[in-house]
């Protein structure tokens, strides 16, 4: 219970402190414009690809489901066709090609 009050209370932290910064200083992009400017190239660098990874990694693993979902109604249509149509449908929808 405590670790749980101890990382709500570190997001709130951090969540504030963004919040505090975009106020101060309005950019165009991500919390890794911030790291540039503060920290450096290197730092920006780094938490832009660590954030691009987290969200490679969870909608993999998000594609990943829907095919197993969509297999435990119909066991043998195959997994990786509504992973497929999943991602193509996200990668559209992200590209603004559906307007």
């Amino acid at each position: 219970m405590a670790a749980y009050i101890a990382a709500g209370l570190v997001v709130a932290i951090v969540m504030r402190a963004l919040g505090e910064m975009t106020v101060e200083k309005p950019v165009a992009g991500s919390f890794s414009k911030y790291a540039h400017d503060l920290f450096g190239e290197r730092m920006g660098f780094v938490s832009g690809g660590m954030w691009w990874f987290l969200w490679v990694a969870t909608v993999m693993s998000e594609l990943a489901a829907i095919g197993k979902l969509v297999q435990f109604w119909f066991p043998h249509f195959p997994a990786w066709i509504p992973g497929f149509l999943a991602l193509i449908l996200f990668t559209v929808s992200n590209l603004g090609l559906a307007e």
